[in-house]
């Protein structure tokens, strides 16, 4: 009995030892956003004068935003989540090579802006050859076959089936 009582009192001063440092333990939680700071994000980096749908997102934590400047997009879509001003921007017929991408932000208080920047690559043209013409279709009529009805067997049985009676069988 008295095992016992020692093995119960082993498992129980256990248990409060694994729980005993779960219950005072403190979490960290993750530090708030930083108020006053700015943001950029793009689907991509690079693409060809006239390519369309490209993804442009800006936050400004804190504040709001005040313009985004940049030679060789063109904004042509705007929607917001929370902070976050979501854009559809349009690459320009501008010449090939790396352009900038600023976003400016305001904010209340001792920074009234802060600018965050990235760069764009402006893609040459691919040149891709004119399909040649090609000739319509020649329209030709369906030839039509009669077709005479099938018989599958010579002399079709006329009556009722004979069976043969079943004497047989």
């Amino acid at each position: 009995m008295r095992i016992k009582n020692i093995a119960v009192a082993g498992i129980a001063a256990g248990f409060l030892a694994l729980t005993a440092g779960t219950a005072f333990a403190t979490t960290d939680h993750a530090a708030p956003p930083a108020v006053g700071k700015a943001t950029i994000w793009m689907s991509t980096h690079k693409a060809e004068p006239g390519q369309d749908g490209i993804l442009l997102d800006a936050a400004c934590l804190g504040g709001h935003l005040s313009f985004i400047q940049s030679k060789a997009l063109a904004i042509t879509g705007v929607g917001q989540t929370g902070d976050v001003v979501h854009h559809r921007v349009r690459v320009l017929d501008v010449d090939p090579g790396r352009y900038s991408v600023d976003v400016t932000c305001a904010f209340p208080g001792e920074q009234p802006k802060v600018a965050v920047s990235t760069t764009f690559r402006v893609l040459p043209k691919s040149e891709k050859p004119e399909p040649e013409p090609t000739k319509p279709a020649e329209t030709k009529k369906p030839v039509v076959q009669a077709k005479a009805p099938v018989k599958q067997v010579v002399k079709v049985p006329t009556g009722a089936p004979q069976t043969g009676g079943g004497a047989t069988a």
